[in-house]
C-alpha cells in the first residue's frame, strides 16, 4: 500500500487567503491591471472566484462618476437609518435596559458599517446591501398589519436602499453578478 506525496505547497489558510486578497485589492487600487494581478495572486486564494470577487469590488476611477449621484444618496439614507435606530432604540431602554444596549449597538453598527463601505466605493457591500435591504423591506410590509401603517414607510425606504445600491453595482461595478464575477465565452473573468 502506497501513501499518497504531500503537495508541494500546503493549503492556504483563512488568514493567509484574507491577506492575498487586500494585498491583491491594494494592487489593483495602485493601478497594476487586474488580469495580472489576479495571476500573480491566484496560487494563494482558493477557490479562483474568490479572489476574482475581490479584484472586482475595487472601483474603476473612471466608473465612480456614473454612479456618484445615487453612491451619494445611498449613504445618506444608511446615515439617516443609523440614526433613526438609535432613536428607535433609546426607547427600548425604558422598557430593558440591555435590550436598548442591544439594539442600539445592531442599530448603530450594521447601517454605519455599511455607510462607510459604500462612501469607500467597496463593491463587496452592494450585494450584500441589496439582499440585506430587500428582505428588511418585505419583513416590515408583512409586518404592517400587525404593527402599524407606519412600517410601510419603513418598507418603502428599505427599498429605496436596495435599488440605489444595485443601481451604484450595475453603473460601478458592472461585471459584479450578485456574488460572481461574469466570465466571456472562454471562462475568463471580465474586470
Amino acid at each position: 500500500m502506497t501513501v499518497p506525496a504531500p503537495s508541494a505547497q500546503p493549503r492556504p489558510t483563512l488568514a493567509s487567503r484574507s491577506r492575498a486578497q487586500r494585498a491583491a485589492m491594494a494592487e489593483v487600487r495602485a493601478g497594476r491591471p487586474r488580469a495580472e494581478v489576479f495571476e500573480a495572486w491566484r496560487a494563494q486564494v482558493s477557490p479562483d472566484k474568490h479572489l476574482a470577487f475581490s479584484i472586482a469590488s475595487v472601483a474603476d476611477p473612471a466608473r465612480i462618476p456614473r454612479g456618484e449621484p445615487f453612491n451619494t444618496l445611498l449613504f445618506g439614507l444608511l446615515v439617516l437609518a443609523a440614526i433613526s435606530k438609535a432613536i428607535l432604540a433609546l426607547g427600548l431602554f425604558q422598557a430593558s435596559f440591555l435590550r436598548g444596549l442591544v439594539m442600539l449597538a445592531l442599530g448603530l453598527l450594521v447601517p454605519v458599517a455599511f455607510a462607510i463601505a459604500v462612501r469607500r466605493h467597496d463593491g463587496q457591500v452592494y450585494p450584500f446591501l441589496i439582499v440585506l435591504a430587500g428582505v428588511s423591506a418585505v419583513r416590515s410590509l408583512l409586518e404592517a398589519t400587525e404593527h402599524g401603517a407606519w412600517l410601510l414607510l419603513d418598507a418603502a425606504v428599505l427599498a429605496f436602499i436596495a435599488g440605489l445600491a444595485w443601481q451604484v453595482q450595475r453603473r460601478v461595478f458592472p461585471n459584479i453578478n450578485w456574488f460572481a464575477v461574469r466570465k466571456d465565452g472562454h471562462g475568463n473573468f471580465l474586470w
